[in-house]
């Protein structure tokens, strides 16, 4: 089974791949609720010791991600920082 939310763009490249000898069809299964809170962000001490999470898994919330991939797909904007490296990002050079 496929989650819905990882569904779009299958049947097109799933086309592409095999040359267009395969097609792909979805069928409804069921609906599931996931289990993790999208806007879930760990505070204190004790809720991270709980949760587990650290800085290298907060984007791993997967409820967060589909509604992340939603969000972008229809032009709503999302939480992701634009800027990731400022000092990098830098194009005017300075005059001496």
């Amino acid at each position: 089974m496929m989650p819905a939310a990882e569904s779009f763009g299958f049947a097109d490249e799933l086309f592409t791949k095999t040359s267009g000898a395969a097609h792909g069809q979805l069928v409804f299964s069921k609906w599931e609720v996931l289990d993790q809170d999208p806007d879930f962000i760990p505070i204190s001490n004790e809720e991270i010791e709980e949760s587990g999470y650290n800085v290298a898994t907060l984007g791993n919330n997967i409820a967060r991600t589909y509604i992340d991939q939603v969000r972008k797909r229809k032009g709503l904007p999302i939480k992701e920082k634009i800027v990731k490296n400022p000092n990098q990002q830098r194009t005017r050079s300075k005059k001496k």
